[in-house]
């Protein structure tokens, strides 16, 4: 299935939900048969088209990003999430509107808004030692009056087109190392943010050594998640994070 076609009609339907068997027939029509043709194959392909579905919603859930689907697709309905498009749009905006000084910052004011962390920054562009930005997330009592743990977050960020090779995760696996020396017993976490995607070299080797991989759809998700007006236009949530 072509999911560039499939997504263009959904986009253009601009519902939370359709019938499932039109859907499909939309679907076959964009792709050259008939009407009465398209109906024929839709029928034959429901099954098909929900393990389709149920796999791009394990996949989103897997990695945290928002999926087009909803759980709730069955032969007769397909629901979609109604935000979907917009954080692909959040995600476009990041892309292609801002500087890599922004981009790092609006890093940082994930970990800060996402993920609760503290003292969040930007490094000098030059001599930052091999990362972007920073921040420390506290984990308290339940009173909330005395800290527990505190946990240093390092992250590395890259606003590319093209996917992260292994050759760049070994770099910022080989900074992780040294920090750990330097920082003694002090827990560390290390992210690394693109505004792209991983190889899957570079994935699997993220993952073996700890480093937490965030690609181009979870950044704009947990941006749009974070953000305080999730009805403001596109670029005044990306505005809240610079």
């Amino acid at each position: 299935m072509n999911k560039e076609v499939l997504y263009d009609i959904i986009k253009n339907i601009g519902a939370e939900k359709y019938e499932t068997i039109s859907l499909l027939a939309e679907y076959y029509k964009r792709r050259g048969l008939n009407v009465r043709k398209a109906y024929e194959v839709a029928e034959k392909s429901i099954n098909l088209f929900l393990a389709f579905v149920n796999s791009e919603v394990i996949f989103s859930s897997g990695e945290n990003s928002y999926c087009l689907f909803d759980i709730r697709t069955n032969q007769a309905v397909t629901f979609f999430n109604k935000h979907y498009f917009k954080v692909q749009d959040i995600k476009d905006e990041i892309c292609n509107s801002i500087t890599d000084n922004e981009f790092e910052l609006l890093c940082a004011n994930v970990l800060k808004k996402h993920l609760g962390a503290v003292n969040t920054g930007v490094t000098r562009k030059s001599g930052d030692g091999g990362f972007d930005f920073f921040g420390f997330i506290i984990s308290r009592n339940v009173s909330g009056l005395n800290d527990l743990i505190s946990v240093k977050v390092f992250g590395q960020s890259k606003q590319y087109s093209g996917n992260i090779s292994r050759p760049e995760i070994d770099k910022f696996i080989g900074f992780a190392k040294r920090t750990q020396h330097s920082e003694n017993f002090t827990p560390c976490v290390y992210i690394f943010v693109t505004t792209s995607n991983f190889s899957p070299e570079a994935l699997n080797e993220a993952n073996n050594q700890g480093i937490i991989c965030w690609n181009g759809s979870q950044i704009a998700s947990f941006v749009f998640e974070s953000a305080t007006n999730k009805k403001a236009d596109v670029a005044d949530i990306i505005k809240e994070f610079l």
